[in-house]
């Protein structure tokens, strides 16, 4: 009697071939399942990553679109308030009614930008500038309003403002510190997009990770 081979064996035990075939589809459906749920698995995490990428990117875009507001609005007072400057600077020099008048506008122009400022310009960091920017226009304001006053009382014609005023302006001036001041508007500005900016770009890095 000799020994039978494997192939021998499998032609007189269907029964064993069944099983072992049973067993091999069993593996191989087994194997396919799981390469389907790691591929189903890893497409959710994908999804989930897009969908918090899309999210961060919505709010940056919000965020982008409130920074250009509020840094148009800080740099609008910022012009007004250079030339209410520079008519007080040329007006103690030389005055004369046009610029006076101009002036004055100016200065009306100022507070009521100011009262209206939106009140997230102001709750940044770098903002300390709007306090101070507020006592200097009140001081041109209340020395503006007491001319007048001087004048309507003497019954001059107020073209240009008396030597009290322009002490004033000078005064109102120097307490405000203007240069400071205005580079404190613009550091304001400035440190709004630098904030952005670098945000932007952490987002960019953090996105091409996880591609």
């Amino acid at each position: 009697m000799h020994e039978m081979s494997f192939w021998e064996l499998v032609r007189n035990s269907p029964e064993w071939v069944a099983a072992l075939a049973a067993v091999v589809f069993g593996c191989a459906t087994a194997f396919i399942i799981g390469m389907q749920v790691r591929v189903m698995t890893r497409q959710e995490r994908n999804s989930e990553r897009n969908e918090r990428n899309q999210i961060r990117l919505l709010r940056l875009q919000h965020e982008h679109d409130w920074m250009v507001r509020l840094n148009s609005e800080r740099d609008k007072i910022l012009q007004l308030s250079l030339s209410v400057n520079a008519g007080a600077v040329v007006m103690q020099n030389m005055s004369n009614l046009a610029t006076w008048i101009k002036f004055r506008e100016d200065l009306i122009e100022l507070r009521l930008r100011l009262r209206s400022l939106d009140v997230a310009a102001l709750t940044t960091m770098n903002n300390a500038w709007y306090s101070r920017l507020t006592d200097y226009m009140n001081a041109l304001i209340v020395a503006v309003n007491y001319d007048a006053t001087t004048a309507a009382q003497m019954g001059t014609p107020g073209e240009k403002p008396n030597p009290i005023t322009l002490k004033a302006f000078a005064e109102a001036e120097r307490l405000a510190d203007v240069p400071k001041l205005f580079m404190s508007i613009e550091l304001a500005i400035r440190s709004e997009f630098e904030d952005f900016n670098a945000k932007w770009k952490q987002f960019e890095i953090d996105s091409r990770g996880a591609e």
